[in-house]
């Protein structure tokens, strides 16, 4: 499995978040990939995603022994993992748990509803998926998702958010970033379901069809002027 990614970091903006989902959303539509779909979410900071863990286990405990065999095992060590199960079980049971958003603190509810209109004024369209969570613990406010239909359950092409206090951890300067990795396999497995042309040829402006000695020295003549105005 290969990855590529960007990172940017020293900005805590929604401006920087909705640059590098941009980033990522363009280059994907020029390899001439379709049915694109954004999956948006915010987790908040960590207190607060401390005080929703808390509920939603509240929610989720008398109902144990109907979680798939993987929840349960996240139960204690993860429970976040939950929300993003594909399992049909835990699909049914999450759609009365509480919201995450619920629990949003100002700050971090502000900065996803800007981040939201600035990609409404950029025209990507996306989906608000408060199930959401990616699979790494150090991501906290804006995450997101871009996924294909191709793929079937394991449906995303590339992914990231905002990992602010990271760096830190890693013994580094206190700085703010927003990266994203995406999965060069799934990427080109998409491609070739659909058939996607990166090479797309270009229109001939002049063509020239040269019949007979005479106007195949015109044709030469022609040809070469172009290539030289084309310097």
């Amino acid at each position: 499995h290969h990855q590529f990614g960007v990172e940017a970091i020293g900005l805590k903006t929604p401006y920087q978040d909705a640059e590098v989902i941009s980033l990522l959303h363009t280059f994907l539509k020029r390899l001439g990939i379709t049915g694109l779909t954004l999956h948006l979410n915010s987790l908040g900071t960590k207190a607060t995603r401390e005080k929703y863990k808390e509920e939603l286990k509240s929610y989720l405990k008398p109902h144990f022994n109907s979680l798939s065999e993987d929840s349960q095992r996240r139960f204690e060590t993860n429970p976040f993992r939950i929300l993003d199960s594909k399992a049909a079980e835990d699909r049914a049971l999450l759609k009365e748990a509480p919201s995450l958003h619920d629990f949003l603190d100002e700050e971090s509810n502000e900065h996803f509803e800007e981040l939201c209109a600035l990609l409404d004024a950029i025209g990507i369209s996306y989906i608000k998926d408060c199930n959401l969570v990616r699979g790494l613990d150090y991501y906290n406010q804006t995450v997101f998702e871009i996924t294909s239909k191709e793929l079937g359950a394991q449906n995303s092409l590339g992914g990231g958010g905002r990992y602010d206090g990271l760096i830190k951890e890693l013994g580094g300067p206190d700085l703010p970033a927003f990266g994203f990795g995406a999965g060069l396999e799934r990427i080109i497995q998409t491609m070739l379901a659909q058939e996607a042309n990166l090479f797309k040829p270009k229109a001939v402006s002049l063509c020239f069809v040269p019949l007979g000695e005479k106007w195949g020295c015109e044709s030469l003549k022609n040809q070469n002027h172009d290539r030289q105005s084309a310097k």
